[in-house]
């Protein structure tokens, strides 16, 4: 959950988003079991969060469809 809350966080600045990116990469690699078998169960929790922006959205709908950052 903590890799799509970051994944997904809306944040302004190309330097910011970069930052963000490497991170997530980061955590991925850190993992010691992947992750990629629970990201469709998480990208559908945090679909659910009310406080979600649309631009936040994007995020788990793109993994939902299979997509990669």
């Amino acid at each position: 959950m903590t890799m799509a809350t970051v994944g997904s966080a809306e944040v302004p600045g190309l330097a910011v988003r970069l930052g963000r990116r490497l991170l997530v990469h980061s955590m991925h690699k850190g993992c010691r079991t992947d992750p990629a078998g629970r990201i469709r169960e998480v990208a559908e929790a945090k679909l659910t969060d009310p406080n979600l922006t649309p631009a936040e959205a994007v995020w788990p709908r793109r993994r939902l469809a299979g997509g990669r950052e």
